[in-house]
């Protein structure tokens, strides 16, 4: 299994990570002297929300496997199996689309054209790894079967696998803890003194 991830994002998620939680903390630590200030509750909830947000935008990648790719975008992930796999380029945007049996295209967060992205080219630079991986898998056993034009789209629809809301602990966790301490702080507010 190779992860495909730009090495910027996973600072953009562990260093907010650490100082929106470190925030959060010091003002719980407030709280303890003055807790019917709803300010106070609302405030810590609200960087956890934000943490929640950018953890999952910085958490999306690109999980090359054995016989299958999965695209892991920030809320819902593509599973595609490399035999319904067309095409791995760039869209007229600079990102990274996969394209499918049947035309079907699949767009990678991970690798999405950005100003940034122009001028280092981490999504240009993505597009023969993925190639080269698929290759590879190719001449080790995995299934080539050749197929007609109006079997391919149905057997594209019926491999690619979609998951709805796919798991990112540090983003779930957060928002869940983000959504009682607002919750708390509105009870607060409201049937305090």
């Amino acid at each position: 299994m190779v992860k495909l991830q730009r090495v910027s994002w996973k600072f953009l998620r562990w260093i907010p990570a650490v100082g929106f939680s470190g925030a959060a903390v010091a003002t719980a630590v407030k709280l303890s002297s003055d807790m019917s200030d709803p300010n106070l509750w609302a405030a810590p909830g609200a960087m956890l929300g934000t943490l929640a947000v950018m953890s999952r935008i910085a958490s999306s990648h690109i999980l090359l496997l054995k016989d299958s790719l999965i695209i892991a975008n920030p809320i819902n992930s593509w599973e595609i199996p490399y035999r319904v796999i067309k095409v791995v380029g760039l869209s007229p945007g600079g990102t990274l689309a996969i394209i499918v049996s049947g035309g079907k295209e699949f767009h990678a967060a991970s690798f999405g054209g950005s100003l940034l992205d122009r001028f280092f080219k981490t999504s240009e630079r993505v597009v023969p790894e993925i190639q080269q991986h698929i290759a590879a898998n190719k001449q080790k056993g995995v299934s080539w079967r050749p197929i007609a034009v109006s079997e391919a789209a149905k057997d594209a629809a019926g491999t690619v696998k979609r998951t709805l809301v796919r798991r990112d602990w540090v983003a779930d966790i957060a928002l869940f803890l983000g959504i009682v301490l607002m919750l708390t702080g509105a009870m607060v507010n409201a049937f305090g003194d």
